[in-house]
């Protein structure tokens, strides 16, 4: 009855770590965004996405002992987002050629208003390409793929420790 009740309150540990692992990264992404002022690119904006749902994921797990169907859909949605973010490594990096809605439009109508060439110009979409923003030397989608690739190794850790019988 010991051994059960530690690896409940083990496995209770690691979804409320990971509900605070979510909110960070979000919390961060924000951060950058907003005081620091890094607009993001709209792969960038995709790939937040998981975080949300890690949160959920994990307050889900904590109220449902049937956890099996988020458990599978959210290993899901993270090896798609190591698959996401890699492809944005590539793109900064010149890898690979970004695709159209991640770049700007090469010329404007020559009867624009100057407010509205301002309005066009502020609101364009930030390239793939370019790196905003950068932590020991790695740009935030180096970041996410890094994180992504451990977090969706820990969730498969996770599960095959949280099913193995003591």
């Amino acid at each position: 009855m010991l051994e059960k009740t530690n690896k409940t309150g083990l496995v209770r540990g690691i979804l409320v770590l990971f509900a605070l692992l979510g909110l960070f990264s979000i919390s961060f992404a924000y951060y950058v965004q907003y005081i620091i002022g890094a607009k993001p690119c709209s792969l960038c904006l995709y790939q937040r996405i998981p975080y949300f749902v890690l949160g959920v994921y994990a307050f889900l797990c904590l109220v449902n002992k049937n956890t099996h169907v988020y458990y599978w859909a959210y290993v899901g949605i993270f090896v798609v987002n190591v698959v996401l973010s890699g492809y944005h490594v590539a793109i900064e990096r010149g890898v690979i050629t970004e695709l159209i809605p991640c770049t700007t439009q090469d010329a404007y109508p020559a009867d624009l208003t100057t407010l509205e060439l301002k309005r066009l110009i502020y609101n364009a979409p930030i390239s793939c390409k370019e790196v905003m923003f950068r932590m020991l030397g790695l740009s935030m989608a180096e970041i996410n793929l890094i994180a992504s690739s451990l977090i969706a190794t820990a969730l498969m850790v996770f599960r095959k420790h949280a099913n193995s019988p003591r």
